[in-house]
């Protein structure tokens, strides 16, 4: 359970933001000069730079910090705040333009999160996330938007469960039609598909800063965002941001009626492994009450070994080149049930085709090759090392299977 220096550093400091309740029972070490620049280092890799702000300009860490610490905590967390009232006062007028228009969506992430912290401005994001309550309007979504200014990029349209606008300086308006992208267990995604055409009956308007937002039910929210960590678990992995999600949405408190819903979408979809080692590390490090998990606690080493691949992976799985898509099986069979899912993903339409699905199963494969010699510069080797490595965890925390 002893983690580094740095570490001890980044999740004091978040829990000091985080839960103000509790500072009293927060404590800080002696720290070198090295550990600090440390500490802001991994955290800007994670993107919660802000949420170390507190800790370092009114906390006990206000007359250690090196003052290069401190100036770039407060630089990262000014740009962190003036970009959120951008996207927070953009979040209002697309949702509410389609609103006008009789189309329903619900914010997935972003505002949606960010209302669960205490300063809720120091929460980073860098899109905007709209769930559309019924699929059928997205033409129509689409083309309201680009009426009023947003832009459509054929470039931006690399996901099949989403289109992507762009607004007039750059931000990515990605309008949904699932809340994530197709997993490879076919019975996974016949249930999501139920849960998403049922999503309106989990939807309630909230108060953000004034304005009414429509967003998930708490129970429901709590959901997805275990699905949007999974989606990247899946693919390559996620960073701390993630855990600070689920850790503040569930120390805030769910309703026993929240609680049911989300025990009965996590245990319906069996991902109650995967639940119970994202709260169980929120408990162990991030100062979240193990009275407010709604289930039993992982083993230490379990939540040592999740948290290892958390801060490997940094933010969304971008530190390694050789990280790679999780499988829940082993052998041929698994490398081969993940490569036909990465060919279905690259061609959605296409590969509902019987007859050509062997080209695209060659034209996926140069693509991985390809891209692993010239975009990462590494082997198929490594890559497939790591995703054995990655998988097994997958396998213990039974996956789509508890």
């Amino acid at each position: 359970m002893k983690r580094s220096v740095e570490e001890e550093i980044i999740y004091n400091s978040i829990k000091w933001y985080m839960f103000p309740d509790k500072r009293d029972q927060i404590v800080f070490g002696a720290y070198s000069s090295e550990d600090f620049l440390k500490a802001v280092d991994t955290a800007k890799k994670h993107v919660v730079v802000p949420f170390l702000f507190d800790a370092f300009n009114e906390g006990p860490l206000k007359e250690s910090a090196p003052a290069e610490c401190l100036k770039e905590i407060n630089d990262i967390t000014r740009k962190t705040v003036i970009q959120s009232y951008r996207l927070f006062f953009l979040t209002r007028y697309t949702s509410g333009l389609l609103n006008d228009n009789g189309i329903k969506t619900a914010v997935l992430k972003g505002i949606a999160a960010a209302r669960e912290y205490p300063k809720m401005l120091y929460r980073k994001s860098g899109d905007i996330d709209l769930f559309l309550l019924d699929k059928t309007n997205l033409s129509d979504a689409v083309k309201i938007l680009q009426d009023n200014g947003f832009l459509f990029s054929e470039a931006d349209q690399t996901e099949n469960h989403q289109v992507v606008l762009l607004s007039s300086d750059g931000i990515k308006i990605e309008l949904h039609t699932m809340i994530t992208e197709p997993f490879s267990e076919t019975k996974v995604n016949e249930k999501l598909s139920l849960f998403e055409n049922d999503l309106i009956n989990y939807t309630e308007s909230v108060s953000i800063m004034g304005s009414e937002i429509l967003c998930m039910q708490r129970g429901a929210f709590a959901f997805s965002l275990l699905l949007h960590a999974l989606q990247h678990f899946m693919r390559a992995g996620f960073g701390i941001k993630l855990l600070c999600d689920m850790a503040v949405l569930f120390e805030n408190g769910l309703s026993e009626k929240e609680k049911e819903t989300y025990l009965s979408l996590v245990n319906e979809n069996k991902l109650t492994g995967f639940s119970e080692v994202i709260l169980s590390v929120c408990v162990y490090y991030l100062g979240l009450d193990k009275e407010k998990v709604p289930h039993d606690l992982c083993d230490i080493k379990m939540c040592d070994a999740f948290l290892d691949d958390v801060l490997a992976a940094e933010e969304f799985g971008r530190s390694d080149v050789n990280r790679m898509a999780v499988m829940n099986s082993t052998g041929l069979g698994g490398y081969f049930k993940e490569f036909h899912h990465q060919m279905k993903l690259s061609f959605p339409k296409a590969s509902k085709v019987f007859i050509i699905i062997p080209v695209l199963w060659v034209i996926t494969l140069f693509r991985f090759l390809r891209n692993n010699k010239k975009v990462r510069n590494t082997t198929a080797r490594e890559i497939f090392k790591n995703s054995s490595e990655r998988s097994k965890m997958a396998m213990e925390l039974e996956i789509f299977k508890r």
